[in-house]
């Protein structure tokens, strides 16, 4: 799910399907567009503490979203984050 055009619907379609969170270890939504929205539809997932690694490096996340996610359960990977988070020019990384 790396590099995807559709991060949020993606973690918002995960937090509605909670079989498929308790298959997965890692969850990888690195390099794609993913915002606080889906992030925060992730954060109200309780099954996503379940997972080992949450990587959702590369997007376009607020530091105050980043800490949240920190709380979580699992290892979270998140070090660097798109600086430019307007609808308009969010894209992913693997593509620029």
């Amino acid at each position: 799910m790396r590099s995807s055009d559709y991060s949020d619907n993606i973690a918002q379609c995960l937090a509605e399907l909670p079989t498929v969170i308790s298959r997965l270890a890692v969850l990888d939504l690195s390099m794609g567009t993913l915002t606080d929205n889906g992030a925060e539809a992730l954060l109200n997932f309780a099954p996503i503490n379940q997972l080992h690694t949450l990587d959702v490096s590369m997007n376009n996340l607020s530091l105050n979203m980043i800490e949240k996610l920190s709380q979580l359960n699992c290892k979270v990977i998140a070090p660097q984050q798109n600086e430019e988070a307007e609808f308009g020019s969010r894209c992913c990384a693997l593509y620029e």
